[in-house]
């Protein structure tokens, strides 16, 4: 039920029809009227008055249901709390054509409720700060010890490493504790109840404090629990993780952007001989998918895109190479990325980055992982026997000649073998 920008102003009858809504879901006019409170001594009619000036005021949701009209609310709870909020601020005033306006006799439950909901928001953001400054000492920590068994199992499998690694990023992932209060499920319950009701608050009456245990209206406690100070420290934290998500986010968005525009200016690669190594090298692997073959002269560096429908990007002046084995070496590479499902592990990979992007952990553990991608590619190429390690080496060193660009991004390539 989408809310208006600004909370909006209610009389005391709208109040009372939105509380009987807000607990009771979608209702007909005479389901409303028998959930007001007796206190109000109103007549049916005037209930049916009410709810349909409402609905064309926008504050509810009216639709036919079997020749009978119902009425839902268009406002969520605390966009509405947080407008008797602003009437209790501005005094008592009268409306013409029925009562004073809600805020003028709102009693103080509503206002406990909201500072609830508020220190609820709160309180989710400081356990997201906690959250993360323990996954940070639990990732440097797992970091170190990963490292120091990637030394020494150097000569080891890549296979072997590339888990190791991934076990860091998976440490990222899975919260603290399974049956911890701080794990994700935790985390979205308490903020999930107070969306939206923060800002409200803030710009409506920002000499009252919002957390649980400071004085309301009038001096009377609303809750208990920590203070103003400490409740509130971690949203300003949290806004800026945001910010920084998005941003970080978009620049490497971008970056993949411009490797669907290269392929999508591309030509579909009609060497003859490039084809049928590369349905040759699909077979291998056993590649059930359609692979396609483009080329242009705009990068230099061969990459691959795509998971379902995967695509290898050739340069050309890979495929007008004057050692054939090249082109063989390079597609043979690529069409092990695309075995891998490497490319859906990289999003995942850059996914995890993008959350932690203030914990070099993360980068540092992606970077290593995307390290023994390429060579469990270069592994899988060589274990087929089609080239020889003295042959698929030198063509490497020739893709390398190729030059790359000074925007290279982190597709998976050739560039890290």
């Amino acid at each position: 039920m989408n809310g208006s920008p600004r909370a909006p102003e209610l009389t005391k009858s709208e109040l009372a029809v939105l509380k009987v809504l807000w607990r009771e879901g979608e209702l007909s006019a005479r389901e409303v009227h028998e959930g007001l409170p007796d206190s109000l001594e109103w007549a049916y009619s005037t209930t049916r008055t009410t709810v349909d000036r409402m609905a064309a005021k926008g504050l509810l949701a009216k639709r036919s249901f079997h020749g009978i009209y119902l009425y839902g609310p268009r406002i969520s709870r605390p966009a509405g709390l947080a407008g008797v909020v602003r009437d209790v601020r501005r005094g008592e005033r009268s409306e013409s054509g029925g009562g004073g306006r809600a805020g003028a006799s709102a009693g103080g439950g509503e206002l406990a409720v909201l500072a609830g909901l508020l220190s609820g928001t709160s309180a989710a953001a400081d356990h997201l700060v906690w959250v993360g400054r323990w996954e940070l000492l639990f990732s440097i920590a797992l970091f170190v010890i990963v490292f120091g068994l990637t030394r020494a199992l150097r000569n080891a499998s890549p296979v072997l490493r590339h888990a190791l690694w991934g076990l860091v990023l998976l440490r990222l992932v899975l919260p603290v504790g399974l049956t911890s209060p701080f794990s994700v499920g935790g985390l979205v319950a308490q903020g999930t109840a107070a969306t939206g009701a923060e800002s409200a608050w803030v710009g409506e009456w920002p000499e009252l404090p919002v957390a649980p245990g400071t004085a309301g209206l009038g001096g009377e406690a609303m809750g208990s629990g920590a203070g103003t100070e400490s409740a509130s420290d971690g949203l300003p934290v949290v806004a800026l993780w945001l910010v920084g998500v998005v941003a970080v986010g978009a620049v490497l968005v971008g970056r993949r952007r411009r490797y669907g525009r290269v392929i999508r200016a591309a030509e579909p690669v009609r060497d003859v001989r490039a084809r049928a190594v590369a349905e040759a090298w699909r077979e291998k692997f056993g590649v059930r998918r359609s692979v396609r073959l483009v080329t242009s002269g705009e990068l230099s560096t061969p990459f691959t895109s795509g998971s379902v429908r995967p695509v290898i990007y050739l340069p050309e002046a890979a495929l007008r190479h004057e050692d054939s084995a090249v082109v063989e070496s390079v597609i043979g590479h690529e069409m092990a990325h695309i075995k891998r499902w490497d490319d859906l592990q990289l999003i995942l990979q850059l996914i995890v980055s993008v959350l932690y992007f203030f914990n070099p952990v993360a980068w540092l553990a992606a970077g290593r992982m995307r390290e023994e991608s390429e060579r469990i590619c270069d592994a899988l190429v060589l274990s087929h026997g089609a080239l020889a390690p003295a042959t698929y080496g030198r063509c490497i060193v020739a893709v390398v000649r190729l030059g790359f660009p000074s925007e290279a991004g982190p597709m998976p390539a050739l560039s890290n073998s």
